[in-house]
């Protein structure tokens, strides 16, 4: 099936051109640690959200989580997630490199952790409500981190999803 536990390394099989497999052992942790981050990210997301006075999560973003004095939580879990987010996609260029989805998946995930730890550093702007004392509704203006913050988010979550896609297309897996 191409993939396959074993121990502390990944044995990973990609396609040949003849339709067989050719196998090899890759360093697990990386990929290990991808998989780490998505749990770590929603429980940090989820306690902030039930314990910031003023947060709701039917009307806020996550990224709003980092504003206020508790900002920082948030902002931490931007740049770990950005983090591990490189580490998966170095763990996953080794198990799938040489081949398209060994180039372009990586980059595209990796691109996707360094626009996270560029969101840790450019806070969304405050929204309707959070942190207290910010006006109700839609901000009038926008910061300039404000933006920085859209933009790199956008270029994140766009990055994650074509890397979605083209990983198991260009691996045969789809």
């Amino acid at each position: 099936n191409g993939f396959g536990g074993s121990g502390n390394h990944l044995i990973a099989g990609p396609l040949t051109s003849s339709g067989g497999c050719e196998y090899q052992v890759v360093a697990f942790p990386y990929l290990y640690e991808t998989a780490s981050l998505h749990p770590l990210y929603l429980v940090v997301y989820v306690v902030q959200g039930l314990t910031r006075p003023g947060f709701d999560f039917a009307r806020h973003p996550a990224s709003v989580l980092s504003n206020g004095d508790l900002g920082w939580i948030q902002s931490t879990s931007f740049f770990v997630t950005g983090l591990l987010l490189i580490a998966g996609a170095a763990g996953m260029r080794r198990a799938l490199h040489p081949g398209r989805a060994g180039t372009w998946g990586p980059l595209l995930f990796g691109l996707s952790g360094l626009a996270m730890m560029a969101a840790a550093v450019c806070s969304a702007a405050p929204v309707d409500g959070f942190p207290p004392g910010t006006p109700a509704g839609p901000p009038t203006t926008i910061s300039t981190t404000g933006l920085l913050h859209f933009l790199v988010a956008m270029v994140g979550f766009l990055a994650w999803i074509v890397a979605s896609g083209v990983t198991p297309m260009f691996h045969g897996r789809w």
